[in-house]
């Protein structure tokens, strides 16, 4: 059993839900009507508290994310993940995806920054239920293999990855689905839940950014800087891109941030926010070094069925680094009665 799983804290929130560690207790803590249960058999546990972490992070902590090795394989063959279908045309756009599972409840994998499936997903395709769930994932337009384009930062562009993806999901013949998204991921499925409310049955973001701020800029303009990044990270992105490219997609994200904090463009996403009808789950990792926890606060606080959990130890790759926990984290919130729409 790793630390995530080992400690219950107070519980003072029903919205907040702070996993910690208390030694040799497995469950799951669920909240209904006011009442907590709690489920044996479950590898991870809930608690409930209003203690926040306020530990200042430097952006150039950000840069050096450790990342797990890849869990074991399963059943389901994955040989190739990411890099094993032929892509499909939309919008005039070649865009690489995959899926795995046969599960009735089709599940969205959306990447973060310069993310693609075969980088940012592989753990969450081999852990999760491939009985219960089919998951599906892409490449955003400029990212991985879905290029030609290169990768366009202007304007509101996670609200253009949502338009986009929706179409291919109904080319893939998914017109209801999860949304699971890692950092401007999980933008992506705000604008897609507040767009589309018809086609999403939940969310789940993680590292996601609510609104524009200053430590977005700065953060965007020291990742430029390539001899500041940690050579684990930096090597296979640059096996994918190659350094010209990586350097201008860097330079163009920093401009783009830049712009989109002073022009105000987030005001698009927080006014949809309460559009959201479906429920949702907002995870943010303890120790994050790239946004605060005033990001995940502002989620909750703004998406009507909403809970947040926070995870001890944890920082902006979570599913990465703590694979089982978020896993069994998603899998029961995704589960807990949800059905399809019609």
């Amino acid at each position: 059993m790793t630390s995530m799983s080992r400690m219950i804290r107070q519980i003072v929130d029903m919205r907040t839900v702070h996993l910690s560690k208390v030694q040799g207790l497995r469950g799951l803590l669920s909240v209904q009507s006011g009442r907590i249960s709690v489920t044996t058999g479950v590898p991870a546990t809930w608690g409930f508290t209003r203690t926040y972490c306020s530990k200042p992070y430097s952006t150039e902590a950000a840069v050096k994310m450790e990342t797990s090795a890849d869990p074991p394989t399963d059943a389901h063959d994955l040989r190739g993940l990411g890099m094993r279908r032929e892509k499909i045309e939309v919008d005039g756009i070649q865009l690489n995806w995959d899926q795995a599972g046969d599960g009735d409840h089709v599940v969205l994998l959306l990447p973060g920054i310069i993310g693609c499936i075969k980088h940012d997903f592989v753990p969450i395709f081999k852990k999760m239920n491939k009985d219960k769930f089919t998951l599906v994932s892409w490449d955003p337009p400029g990212y991985g293999y879905s290029r030609p384009p290169q990768r366009d930062f202007t304007g509101i562009p996670y609200r253009r990855d949502g338009h986009l993806v929706v179409k291919l999901m109904e080319k893939l013949g998914h017109k209801s689905f999860s949304a699971l998204g890692w950092s401007n991921g999980g933008v992506t499925a705000g604008h897609i839940a507040a767009d589309y409310p018809d086609h999403v049955r939940n969310i789940v973001t993680w590292g996601a950014h609510a609104f524009a701020d200053e430590r977005c800029v700065m953060f965007t303009k020291f990742m430029g800087d390539l001899d500041a990044w940690s050579p684990k990270m930096l090597e296979p992105v640059l096996a994918l891109y190659g350094r010209e490219y990586l350097v201008k997609m860097m330079a163009d994200w920093h401009k783009g941030v830049h712009d989109f904090y002073h022009n105000k463009e987030d005001q698009v996403f927080k006014d949809g926010l309460p559009k959201i009808k479906c429920p949702a789950l907002i995870l943010h990792g303890e120790d994050d070094p790239v946004l605060g926890e005033d990001h995940a606060e502002y989620l909750r606080d703004n998406i009507k069925n909403s809970r947040m959990v926070i995870m001890p130890n944890a920082k902006h790759n979570l599913h990465l680094k703590f694979t089982d926990e978020f896993v069994n984290l998603v899998e029961n919130f995704l589960l807990e009665g949800d059905e399809p729409k019609q």
